[in-house]
This record gives structure tokens, sequence and C-alpha cells, in this order.
């Protein structure tokens, strides 16, 4: 059930309902909890298994113990709820194509991302943010999922930021932007001292464009679209596409997709071609036309103060800082 009204913070109800009545809208609740992205894999006689997972969890510190979640219908549950050991490969930021890949079964998928093996012969992804070789210490069936945990043998930590999944989209990890208030009083958000009473240029395009969003999403709120329609749309509007198209160039999972994509059918924004692609309905490029209208609106409103000439020399800059 769908509400515009507000609780009593003043927050705006976007749905509301018993998980039974609406799946779908259950699913995109719990997705307002961020979570990190893995590959768990196992090596099994007929070759190695992998997963996508986004349920992955510490369990304990002593003993070590993770845990994660499979569907009871996955064609893997028998490799993983019944084999010995498995490991997790915690992804990176860049690694969306890892994460497509291991999505959904398919052939090959081994061969289409670089990896090592453990020391049970589980594939260990390369370019991954942390591995865990575990061996399994129990599995539990609980409701439409078996929850699998594993005592943790071998861990590696290597640099970089981790790659994340929140709202039906793939997101980074980002500094918080009150963080910008410490480089004016005096520290940047990296750490480094700043002795000037100047923010520093940096921190000052993250904190822009973090407000600039925010800004913008009052307008998409009242063409009654979401981040994920908007990125959609914008994508359509290319070219019709199929749910794994639309998924690759919206980073977003191909089940968000599908969601999005069902959502907009029902406003009769989208529908189906004779080729079994996606496209824009006459109300779908309508709906193009009045988004591209509110952020070129939006767009010369923000920008109506900001001389012409320091607008020019920021454009200038920021292709500089893009093309360095």
């Amino acid at each position: 059930m769908t509400t515009n009204s507000k609780d009593m913070n003043g927050s705006f109800i976007e749905e509301q309902n018993a998980p039974q009545n609406d799946p779908r809208a259950f699913r995109r609740a719990l997705g307002q909890f961020a979570t990190g992205v893995t590959v768990v894999t196992t090596d099994t006689p007929q070759g190695p298994v992998g997963m996508a997972v986004n349920s992955f969890a510490a369990v304990s510190l002593d003993p070590p113990l993770v845990s994660w979640s499979i569907r009871n219908e996955s064609k893997n549950l028998k490799a993983f709820a019944e084999g010995e050991h498995f490991a997790v490969s915690v992804l990176a930021d860049d690694q969306v194509d890892a994460c497509s890949v291991f999505g959904r079964p398919q052939e090959g998928q081994f061969s289409e991302i670089p990896w090592t093996k453990s020391a049970h012969g589980d594939p260990l992804l390369d370019q991954a943010i942390a591995h865990f070789e575990c061996t399994l210490e129990e599995a539990h069936l609980s409701g439409d999922h078996h929850i699998l945990i594993g005592r943790v043998h071998s861990f590696t930590r290597f640099s970089g930021d981790p790659l994340l999944f929140s709202q039906g989209q793939y997101k980074v990890a980002v500094e918080h932007p009150q963080l910008a208030n410490t480089a004016a009083s005096g520290s940047s958000s990296n750490g480094v001292s700043n002795t000037t009473d100047e923010p520093l240029f940096v921190s000052l395009l993250k904190s822009t464009e973090q407000y600039l969003s925010e800004q913008f999403g009052e307008y998409r709120d009242e063409l009654g679209l979401d981040v994920a329609e908007t990125r959609v749309i914008n994508l359509l509007d290319l070219s019709p596409s199929n749910p794994a198209q639309l998924a690759a160039g919206a980073l977003m999972r191909v089940d968000a997709i599908e969601d999005t994509l069902s959502d907009l059918d029902a406003k009769g924004i989208t529908s189906k071609n004779a080729s079994g692609l996606y496209e824009l309905t006459a109300k779908g490029w309508q709906t193009r036309a009045a988004l591209l209208a509110s952020a070129t609106g939006f767009n010369d409103r923000m920008l109506e103060l900001v001389d012409p000439k320091d607008l020019e020399t920021t454009r200038q800059v920021l292709m500089t800082l893009l093309t360095s």
C-alpha cells in the first residue's frame, strides 16, 4: 500500500503493509538496510560453484564464525549445505561486473573473472578487498532459506573500498557530508591538517554533489518517480533494452530492475515490444521530456546567481580534473 502521509517524525511514508500482502514492497523495505556484496564459492567434484551474496555477516569473534543465507530453491543449495567448506570474497567498489556474473547461475562464470584457489580449492576472486576461507559449521533451515554458519580458518584483508547494495542499487561508500565541516575548522576529510579557514576543494565538490542530488529529488518526486525509475527511463531513451542490459547501465541488480519495470509498466510508462525488449510508451516519452525539463530548470535555478565567467572557469576546472 503506497501512501504520501508523514509519520510522527515528519518523514514521508512511502509504503506500509503486511509482508504477506505485498512481498515486493516488503523486499524494498528490507532494501533500506545497506549491505556489502560478496561472492561465496566452493569446490565440488563437478567443478567450482559460486554465487553473489549480500546476506554475509559476522557472527562471532571467538570462535571466529560468519554466516550467510541461500534460498531453498537455489540449484546451488546442495553444494553449499552439504559441502565441507566455502570461501567468501568481499567485493571492491569496482567489481560490479563480478557481482553481475555471479548474480544468476550461468555457464562459464569462472572463466570470466580471475581467481585463485584457497587451501581447500575454493575460488577466491582477485581484486576483492577481503577473503575468508571457511569450513561449514552448521546449516539451519529457516523459512524459505538455509542459514549457513562457517568457521573462519584464514582471512586476508586488502586495500580498497567496498561495493555496497542498498534500495535495489549498487552504491559506493563516501565520507559523510558532515565531515566536510572539519575542513573548514582546520582538518581535511582525509585526516590531513588544513591550516587555512577555507574548506578543501575536494570536500566542497563532495558536499555540493550530495546537496544538489537531494535538492533535485524534490523535482523527481513531483513527477511520482524514484531514483531507479528515473535511471531506467533515461536508459530507455537511448534504446529498447532487456532487464540485464538495464541492470548493467543503471548499476542495479536484475531483480530490482524487474521490480522497477513492473512498476513502470503499471504506470503506463514502459511496455515490451515485439522483440521482447522494454521501451518507452507515448506516456513514457512525455515523462522523459518532463524529467529533462525539470533537470534543465533545476540547473538554471541553481546557477542563476553564479557569474557566467565564474561558471565557465569552474566548468574548465572540472573538465581538467576529469581528464587528468
